[in-house]
């Protein structure tokens, strides 16, 4: 008996081993396409893929073709505001050279229009929330950047007296004009 229990143990192991070699194959099968893939999957991803490529280019298409009807029917009025553009880049130049010669005919020279601005930001920093090693600047120092702070400011109080001069006059001078323009016009009624 001892010996045909030992061969029905024999063949058990056998088989188990037999089973546990399959197993491992199927897992192995398995995990294969799952990192590899069916080629059926790729079959079907790739026309997918395709069709999506396809779609894309279409509508791509239709949005170029779309903005190139857009461009044919308003041309004039994409020519309207290029030159429009253009005008206002002149003008801009324009005004900055004329303020810069305003500037310049009230005696106010671009250098001091420069040192202003510099003396503002020493002031900003001076005023501000300083900075510890800010804090311990010498005496001399400190006054000096006061005093360039109230010339600065000086300055700005100078410009803008002159600058309501001048919108006075003009807005005098403009009441004058209609003033008299108004009279001429009453003359002529009145004849």
């Amino acid at each position: 008996m001892g010996e045909r229990q030992r061969g029905t143990d024999d063949v058990v192991a056998e088989l188990a081993a037999k089973a546990a070699v399959a197993a491992g194959k199927d897992a192995a099968t398995k995990a294969a396409r799952g990192l590899l893939g069916d080629e059926a999957k790729d079959e079907a991803g790739r026309r997918a893929r395709k069709w999506k490529l396809v779609a894309g280019l279409v509508l791509a298409l239709c949005v170029v073709l779309g903005l190139i009807g857009l461009v044919l029917n308003y041309w004039l009025w994409f020519l309207g505001a290029g030159v429009l553009g253009l005008a206002g880049l002149f003008g801009y130049w324009r005004l900055r050279a004329k303020l810069a010669a305003r500037r310049e005919a009230k005696g106010i020279p671009e250098a001091a229009v420069e040192a202003s601005a510099g003396a503002t930001r020493a002031m900003a920093s001076a005023e501000g929330v300083a900075k510890p090693a800010a804090r311990r600047v010498d005496a001399e120092g400190a006054a000096d950047a006061e005093r360039r702070a109230e010339a600065a400011r000086e300055a700005r109080r100078l410009e803008a007296e002159r600058d309501a001069r001048a919108r006075a006059e003009a807005e005098a001078t403009r009441e004058q004009e209609v003033d008299d323009e108004l009279a001429a016009m009453k003359a002529r009624l009145g004849k």
